[in-house]
């Protein structure tokens, strides 16, 4: 489980490395909120300080333009850190995205 937090840990420096190396990030983009979903995983008390955050995302969404994914993720995180807040604030929290149909994303599919 340590390895894969680190991974995603690095992998979202290196991102954030990219985007100010690229310097193209205008802004938020506006997604339409009936292309994705999320839901977050088990909020078990206060023993675990991570969360898990998964989202069905419209295969018409491109997540491989950088403002794109990055407002995806974000919106993940914040729904993660609301539903199940924590002393950490937005650390230890991370978020999933996959192609699918938000419209049938539910909870018992995760």
């Amino acid at each position: 489980m340590n390895i894969r937090i680190r991974v995603v840990l690095t992998l979202g420096i290196c991102l954030l490395a990219l985007e100010s190396l690229e310097g193209e990030q205008t802004g938020a983009p506006q997604i339409d909120p009936s292309k994705y979903k999320f839901l977050l995983g088990a909020c078990e008390g206060r023993t675990s300080s991570y969360r898990n955050v998964y989202g069905v995302v419209s295969r018409e969404v491109d997540l491989s333009v950088d403002n794109t994914a990055r407002a995806l993720l974000e919106l993940g995180a914040a729904l993660g850190q609301e539903q199940c807040p924590r002393s950490a604030g937005f650390g230890n929290i991370t978020v999933y995205l996959y192609h699918g149909d938000p419209g049938t994303f539910s909870a018992d599919k995760f």
